[in-house]
């Protein structure tokens, strides 16, 4: 399995971070895609002490307190997921976005806007859910999380996510819908 859980020092290790850094990740393919919400990430990050890390297409007009890592491999993003204390997507719009499911079998807790399938992933022992789009609650649902980081078990996230998302449990999933269907 690609995205899976690791210490959090290791990553640290393989990245050159410092162990003590706190870092809060985000992923957006195109930043101008206004949809995903990063008008809310530069304000954050822009009010914020932690370090702000960006993967996706670089943009010239991001605040230099995001640091833009481009697009990476596979490989490279888990180890980005497990570095982070915090995986944030601030989408006003999205049906089941795989950057969560990532995040999660990493065992990153995620802060991510109350929207389409997003709170079918997230709960009280993996994340935050924000209610409504504010970049203020935002930011305090990072902070909150990077806080109360002793409340995320990122094992038990990972292992709780592996079971829900493994291509077993959707297969099963799939067989047990047509099934439903056809009988």
């Amino acid at each position: 399995q690609q995205f899976s859980y690791k210490p959090l020092i290791d990553s640290r290790n393989k990245l050159n971070l410092p162990p003590n850094e706190t870092v809060v990740l985000f992923v957006a393919n195109d930043v101008n895609n206004m949809r995903k919400g990063i008008q809310f990430i530069i304000v954050a990050a822009n009010k914020s002490k932690h370090k702000f890390y960006g993967i996706g297409k670089p943009d010239a007009n991001l605040p230099s307190c995001i640091n833009q890592l481009g697009y990476l491999t596979p490989e490279e993003l888990q180890w980005w997921y497990v570095a982070a204390n915090v995986f944030v997507l601030p989408s006003l719009a999205e049906n089941f976005p795989n950057t969560i499911c990532e995040s999660l079998c990493c065992g990153t807790p995620v802060v991510a806007f109350n929207t389409g399938g997003i709170p079918e992933l997230i709960d009280n022992n993996n994340g935050v859910l924000i209610p409504d789009f504010n970049a203020t609650q935002l930011l305090m649902a990072i902070d909150n999380c990077i806080a109360n980081n002793q409340h995320f078990n990122r094992k038990q996230i990972a292992s709780d996510a592996d079971k829900k998302l493994s291509s077993t449990t959707v297969l099963q999933m799939h067989i047990t819908l047509y099934q439903s269907v056809l009988c």
